[in-house]
């Protein structure tokens, strides 16, 4: 009995760490590209990150793609264990945020077709 309570702890903690290190990731980014940026409560335990957006192409897609970019990394270098399963593919989870229809990914992709396209419109 204690120790499926320890898994079930270990499991919440492990989504939690990997929900939280993904949000970290964008803060420190946006402010090492010196945004204001600030943590905003999504409900109870739920957070992300908020900024003004500048509509500068590459420091959107640099907030947006390092945190699920590290994250599968990290999700790589994680050695798999017991203990260690969720926490592993939590992060690796991460890899489907690159995809454009969530969130990360939307702001990816439109980042690399915005520039594509002002070049294309000043051309004509």
């Amino acid at each position: 009995m204690i120790e499926i309570f320890v898994l079930v702890v270990i499991t919440i903690l492990s989504v939690y760490v990997a929900v939280g290190l993904h949000e970290i990731l964008h803060y420190l980014v946006a402010r090492v590209l010196r945004y204001q940026a600030c943590f905003k409560h999504v409900g109870i335990l739920a957070f992300q990150v908020e900024y003004r957006n500048r509509n500068c192409p590459l420091d959107n897609f640099l907030i947006a793609f390092i945190s699920p970019f590290l994250l599968t990394i990290i999700g790589i270098l994680i050695p798999l264990n017991y203990y260690t399963l969720v926490l592993k593919v939590t992060c690796l989870m991460n890899l489907f945020n690159l995809l454009p229809f969530t969130a990360d990914g939307e702001v990816i992709l439109l980042s690399i077709v915005q520039p594509i396209q002002k070049e294309k419109n000043s051309e004509k």
